[in-house]
């Protein structure tokens, strides 16, 4: 392993999750019981476009019950996978042209009513600790497939069960994303301000 990546890997592994997840409260925030089409709305809120039509804002958004207390996520994906499960349930939709037709206004507003409670990601399926560290944010986002982990608030060592912390009786600060891990592992490897090679051998063959 190179200089470089036994330095990032140490880095990963040194800092907490609490040091790079993005505060609670700088998150956009949905009621369970409203419609996906209320979400796309939430969500298209917070992107902008960059000069060369970049374009950057959530990917994700916090789902809130009556109580206003946390109980999942509604990513993008979540909301791509409901359109199609809809589209699919078209049973006209047998070519690509007639896929094409489900995304017209009259038939997307037929079906964005479904509700953000049943197309989320439940809080209990993935999520980390605010005293873990990177690595473990990590292993995490790759063991469970997903892009972001709701962060959960170090609780009171008198509340431990069985070696694991009850999460019911704690509550979500941040959230933590694939994307902001990248961004220190890039810091590390000062891909800003170098460009990282790797030996690469040559065939005496001829192509």
């Amino acid at each position: 392993m190179s200089l470089y990546l036994d330095k990032g890997v140490g880095i990963l592994h040194d800092r907490l999750v609490k040091e790079v997840m993005v505060p609670i409260n700088v998150y956009p925030v949905i009621n369970k019981n409203a419609t996906i089409g209320e979400a796309i709305n939430v969500l298209k809120k917070t992107f902008k476009i960059l000069p060369n039509n970049v374009l950057t804002g959530y990917r994700s958004i916090i789902v809130l019950d009556d109580n206003k207390e946390i109980v999942g996520i509604l990513t993008i994906r979540s909301l791509l996978k409901a359109i199609e499960m809809e589209a699919h349930n078209e049973k006209t939709l047998s070519t690509i042209a007639s896929w094409a037709l489900f995304f017209t206004k009259s038939k997307m507003d037929k079906h964005l009513n479904i509700q953000v409670k049943d197309i989320m990601r439940s809080l209990e399926i993935a999520y980390v600790y605010e005293n873990e560290t990177i690595t473990t944010a990590v292993h995490t986002i790759l063991t469970k497939q997903v892009n972001s982990l709701p962060v959960i608030e170090k609780p009171a060592v008198t509340e431990l069960t069985m070696g694991e912390y009850p999460l019911e009786n704690n509550k979500v600060i941040g959230i933590i994303r694939a994307i902001d891990i990248f961004n220190i592992i890039g810091d590390v490897l000062e891909v800003d301000d170098k460009v990282i090679t790797f030996p690469v051998k040559m065939s005496k063959k001829p192509f």
